[in-house]
């Protein structure tokens, strides 16, 4: 296990962290809007 855990499977973890780390940042950001938009419409 440990003999495949090399730098390059770090960096892919890595990568991948940080993929989710956008989408949910992006996600928030798009409820946000909807939430706002919403707001705006029953006001």
């Amino acid at each position: 296990m440990l003999k495949n855990f090399t730098p390059q499977t770090f960096g892919m973890i890595h990568i991948i962290i940080n993929v989710e780390f956008v989408y949910q940042v992006i996600l928030l950001r798009f409820n946000d809007v909807i939430y706002f938009h919403a707001m705006t419409l029953i006001l």
